[in-house]
């Protein structure tokens, strides 16, 4: 069968829009830069993990561990405030930090799921966790962001506190 001109360039355009359109799927999520910000895309979060519980078992404090996204405007402002005086050196003297980051819930579901899915209902979200590893409590996307809605650093910090010793089954701050 012979194709004139015009069907064949239809038939070259048919195949280019779909070739496009995979291209660009592949750019979005494997090659676009992140926006830049306090979490790393190319951290390795459970080695990240590891550390963070040896620190904490050798300075006896927990650990917490604060799940979000470079894109989140939330995330970013939860981690600028933690490193205001104000509030990063009381949590520094109380938990050794470690950022998991989830980009578009799509990177390190392994310790997300390992850690009762926090970030199901949105980022940011953190888990504490005790000197030995052992998940104590958790505040979930819009539980953190019902505490933070006063912008005060010690409702965070009472919040976080009582994230440290485990709950009874069933009330907030108790792992998944």
């Amino acid at each position: 069968m012979k194709l004139t001109r015009p069907a064949l360039l239809v038939a070259l355009a048919l195949l280019a829009v779909p070739t496009a359109y995979v291209g660009h799927l592949g750019y979005q999520r494997y090659l676009k830069p992140d926006p830049p910000g306090p979490y790393d895309r190319r951290a390795d979060a459970q080695a990240d993990l590891g550390r963070a519980v040896d620190q904490a078992r050798r300075e006896n404090k927990h650990v917490l561990v604060v799940f979000g996204a470079n894109w989140c405007p939330d995330c970013r402002k939860l981690a600028s405030d933690m490193a205001e005086p104000a509030l990063g050196t009381p949590i520094a003297e109380r938990f050794v930090v470690t950022k998991v980051d989830v980009g578009n819930f799509n990177r390190n579901g392994r310790i997300v799921n390992q850690m009762g899915n926090p970030v199901d209902l949105g980022i940011p979200a953190v888990v504490v966790l005790d000197a030995k590893g052992q998940q104590l409590g958790t505040a979930t996307g819009p539980q953190l962001a019902a505490i933070r809605k006063d912008r005060a650093h010690a409702t965070l910090l009472a919040a976080l506190d009582r994230l440290t010793t485990p709950s009874a089954p069933g009330t907030p701050g108790t792992p998944k």
